[in-house]
């Protein structure tokens, strides 16, 4: 496999060019869509709440830029799908809320602390978007905290250039997540191709108790949540790594942490890699969330549609893009523009190549015909990558857990 980090690991963050429209989806999170709380013509700040979490299981979001509301209507969403959405008109003044920072988080309770990472709409920015909060709200003994830095997916160098710098960022949050949960160990776990950024964690951690930095081998999917509590811990995880006593936090979510416990401003813009063979530029962004892709891809005119596609996220687990005015979430770490590769779908020869591939040991051509244990897949795209009829596993999968999804939910009713 190809990594082609080499095309922006060594290049500075930059701040995205501005968008003079902003699409801020009420979906951006696993669990229910927050409720959106403002309406047409209602102006807004920088920070300011917009849409609050449904239930526990759901997140704050808040608005990326100051202007005025121009509607609130379903527009296209990375998955495909139209969602609700806040259309907001940046009117480039950047009006801020007034921002209270923590500056004594021992102050308050661990309950406290989790209530306000929830306040600030915090997620995984590893790609899942799970809440944070409720990944925290943990009532029994944790033996190990693992920060994952791996950043295995192709092309990506979102957390890269993060964990090089923003490092001190990085530890304020860590600390404040070692003191919510009381760990008896932490590690880092970063793959051996980011010797950079092992170099920086380990110089800024030296006087951190209890923090090993683990360089692990360059090996897709070393990042997955599973396979990094078993190369790190040895521990099997057969559900989720809290069922062994281990809670697993994205470098960028903790990074998060730290800066809104810092400056006291939620979540509202992230590091996003653009990058691709075909791009005569490629870049580090910071960008505002709810960004569409439109204002940070040059212009595509030289190219026609059929000779590349556009991903949101990594070539292995993101998903390919057909609306350039999609906006940028909580959970985009990468825009790709890369060849368009795509091959005609053929038939299961029963090779067996995608069940040698898996990385939990699963049948992925039963998960994508019949739904066995589908549930149970990462997604990582191992399986359809190796398959030489180029069944569209992974699709299927995914259609599969949309199915089990829906009978659950018919079933609750």
């Amino acid at each position: 496999m190809k990594y082609n980090k080499l095309f922006t690991e060594n290049l500075l963050t930059e701040q995205a060019p501005e968008a003079d429209i902003l699409y801020i989806p009420a979906c951006q999170h696993i669990g229910a869509p927050a409720k959106i709380i403002v309406k047409k013509d209602d102006l807004v700040k920088v920070g300011e709440l917009i849409a609050e979490a449904n239930g526990h299981f759901s997140s704050n979001i808040h608005s990326s830029v100051s202007g005025k509301v121009l509607d609130v209507k379903p527009h296209i969403h990375t998955n495909g799908s139209k969602v609700m959405t806040i259309v907001i008109e940046n009117d480039k003044k950047y009006q801020t809320i007034s921002a209270k920072p923590i500056k004594d988080y021992k102050s308050l309770s661990k309950e406290e602390l989790i209530a306000k990472i929830k306040e600030f709409g915090i997620v995984g920015l590893g790609g899942a978007t799970f809440p944070t909060h409720v990944k925290l709200d943990i009532n029994k003994p944790i033996q190990e905290v693992i920060i994952n830095g791996a950043e295995c997916e192709p092309y990506l160098t979102a957390d890269h250039r993060l964990m090089v710098e923003d490092t001190k960022m990085f530890y304020t949050g860590l600390e404040i997540i070692q003191y919510i949960l009381n760990p008896e160990k932490t590690y880092i776990g970063v793959e051996d191709n980011k010797q950079e950024c092992i170099k920086a964690l380990k110089t800024y951690g030296i006087n951190f108790n209890n923090v090993s930095v683990c360089s692990l081998p360059t090996k897709y999917p070393q990042g997955a949540e599973k396979v990094l509590v078993k190369n790190i811990t040895g521990k099997y995880v057969h559900k989720l790594p809290v069922d062994v006593g281990t809670v697993v936090l994205n470098v960028g979510t903790v990074t998060q942490i730290g800066k809104s416990f810092t400056t006291g401003l939620p979540l509202i813009d992230r590091i996003v890699t653009v990058s691709g063979e075909l791009l005569d530029k490629k870049y580090n962004f910071r960008v505002k969330i709810g960004t569409p892709f439109n204002s940070l891809l040059p212009s595509m005119s030289g190219l026609e549609t059929k000779d590349y596609k556009i991903i949101a996220g990594g070539p292995m687990m993101g998903t390919a893009q057909y609306d350039l005015s999609v906006p940028v979430l909580k959970g985009t770490s990468g825009i790709l523009v890369i060849n368009n590769n795509s091959k005609e779908e053929g038939t299961c020869i029963r090779c067996g190549r995608c069940v040698d591939n898996c990385p939990v040991g699963l049948l992925p051509i039963a998960a994508a015909k019949k739904g066995l244990q589908a549930m149970d897949c990462m997604e990582c795209g191992l399986c359809s990558h190796n398959c030489p009829a180029n069944v569209n596993l992974v699709q299927r999968i995914r259609q599969q857990k949309n199915k089990i999804r829906k009978i659950a939910c018919e079933c609750k009713k």
